[in-house]
């Protein structure tokens, strides 16, 4: 083989290696480039992924900051609704206190309506026995009141009988043993005698009437030996006779017939 064909073959080879060098070195830095790019591309999607979480985040932080705003809001209002809750409350309770004193107020007024009510029922019933008790009574006394009247009606019956017998009685004829215990005649006109004393009914009978100038409510005394007994009211006038009531104040026992009666002063 010549020196130039050995020369050729080397530099082909040599040739070949810097291709084959040259290839790889491409290949390399291709392999380099798309690398970088990969890691470029990679870098930029991690970026565009970084700027999205980071509006992400900023959206989130203005919604955070909006929340926050509307809590701190919030948070005023329901303060403000709490201190008008608690003052509500307050006004309540104190309310609630007032109707209470008002409720126990009106639990006494009811007891003492119900006592006052228990003493006018116990009051109406001691009436209605009192009532009863007059009702009785008022018939005994309408029964002795008629007793009375037929009494007074045979008194008076008996006086007229009186009357019709002795129409005049003549008061100058009266003697007294004593000069000064009465006056001896009729003087001033209203000066007489008993004739009748009826104890049951406690009245007399005097032996003065119209004729001597009796009115109905004229009063006498009643005197024996100068001594007043009593006095007398009259009541019932005939012509020549009277009836008269006996005065509570009078000595009723003392008074008899033949007492002398002056008229009162």
């Amino acid at each position: 083989m010549s020196p130039s064909s050995s020369r050729g073959r080397v530099a082909v080879i040599v040739l070949g290696m810097l291709t084959v060098l040259a290839i790889a070195g491409a290949g390399v830095a291709v392999f380099l480039q798309m690398q970088e790019r990969s890691l470029r591309l990679a870098r930029e999607k991690e970026l565009r992924l970084v700027k999205a979480e980071k509006t992400q985040l900023q959206e989130q932080l203005d919604d955070v900051t909006k929340a926050k705003e509307q809590l701190e809001t919030d948070l005023t209002k329901a303060a403000t609704d709490l201190q008008e809750s608690l003052q509500h409350l307050a006004k309540t309770q104190k309310e609630n206190e007032e109707l209470a004193e008002a409720v126990d107020q009106r639990q006494d007024e009811i007891r003492r309506l119900s006592k006052d009510l228990e003493q006018i029922r116990s009051e109406r019933t001691q009436l209605t026995q009192r009532i009863s008790q007059l009702t009785e009574q008022q018939k005994t006394l309408k029964t002795e009141l008629d007793q009375i009247e037929s009494a007074k009606t045979e008194l008076e019956t008996k006086v007229l009988e009186l009357s019709q017998d002795q129409p005049t009685v003549e008061l100058e004829k009266v003697v007294v043993t004593d000069a000064g215990s009465a006056p001896t005649g009729v003087g001033a006109g209203r000066e007489g005698q008993v004739v009748v004393v009826n104890r049951e009914y406690d009245f007399v009978v005097m032996n003065l009437g119209k004729s001597h100038g009796l009115t109905l409510g004229q009063e006498f005394q009643v005197i024996r030996d100068n001594r007043v007994l009593g006095r007398v009211k009259v009541e019932k006038i005939y012509d020549e006779l009277s009836a008269a009531a006996i005065l509570p104040a009078s000595n009723k026992a003392s008074i008899r017939e033949g007492d002398f009666v002056r008229a009162a002063l």
